[in-house]
């Protein structure tokens, strides 16, 4: 209990002034920086369309389930880990989009992986086609990636 006051006390004293001396330094290991939630990056959506043949496509819509939040999900929260995950094969494609060229990025595993994730979520009838949007936070979303006409 000591110690989580003793950090209390240097996060609000470092807050206002900064704390000289060796021991205020050591004592600042226990208390974390939060800069990481300063830095806001692009959120990856995953978009999908159909259609039954190559040039009769119908139109964007979302592609994953949006996992609704409960109490229980503090226990054990399968669905969420789930989100978390196509999150990061997302956020990869993202990041191989902006190095890779087409051809390159066609033949990636993040892209294989989100195709997959595609066809698991959606289960596509004839034709399909998705593509990767990125945003900020409050902006519209920007076609990053779409992908060839996929036969199911």
């Amino acid at each position: 209990m000591l110690l989580i006051g003793l950090a209390g006390v240097v996060a609000a004293s470092r807050a206002t002034r900064p704390l000289p001396g060796r021991a205020a330094s050591l004592l600042r290991v226990l208390v974390p920086s939060w800069r990481f939630f300063e830095d806001v990056c692009e959120q990856p959506s995953l978009y999908i369309r159909n259609g039954d043949s190559p040039t009769r496509m119908g139109p964007w819509r979302e592609c994953l389930p949006l996992a609704s939040p409960q109490v229980l999900d503090l226990l054990s929260n399968p669905e969420g880990n789930l989100a978390l995950a196509c999150n990061g094969v997302l956020q990869q494609l993202l990041a191989d989009s902006a190095w890779m060229s087409a051809d390159q990025l066609h033949q990636s595993v993040s892209y294989r992986l989100t195709r997959q994730l595609v066809i698991y979520f959606q289960r596509p009838d004839g034709y399909f086609q998705f593509k990767l949007c990125a945003a900020l936070p409050g902006e519209a979303p920007e076609d990053v990636v779409i992908s060839s006409v996929h036969l199911a």
